[in-house]
């Protein structure tokens, strides 16, 4: 019922969904996909004139990475055996 609450619609390519998963991944968001796109629709409609900056909303963003762990290939690295990790942690300074 878009009409009914004077909301709005927007149409968003992959492109556009896995650029917000990188950017919100910069700010410490670990998303999925599906729960990345309320980030560049804001965005985009922000970019078009529909929202302005006095208004007020509310961008939810549901699920998180490891519903969807393929989308993160290639933005963080990957941890392959428990040894590697086990290794990593040996590798921190101590305080």
């Amino acid at each position: 019922c878009i009409k009914g609450s004077c909301g709005e619609a927007v149409i968003l390519s992959e492109e556009e969904i896995e650029t917000s998963v990188r950017l919100l991944a910069q700010d410490g968001v670990f998303a999925e996909p599906a729960g990345a796109v309320s980030a560049i629709a804001i965005q985009k409609l922000i970019e078009q004139g529909k929202i302005g900056k006095e208004d007020r909303v509310l961008g939810r963003r549901t699920g998180h990475g490891l519903k969807n762990p393929l989308a993160a290939r290639g933005n963080a690295p990957v941890v392959r055996t428990v040894e590697e990790a086990l290794q990593a942690l040996e590798e921190v300074p101590k305080c």
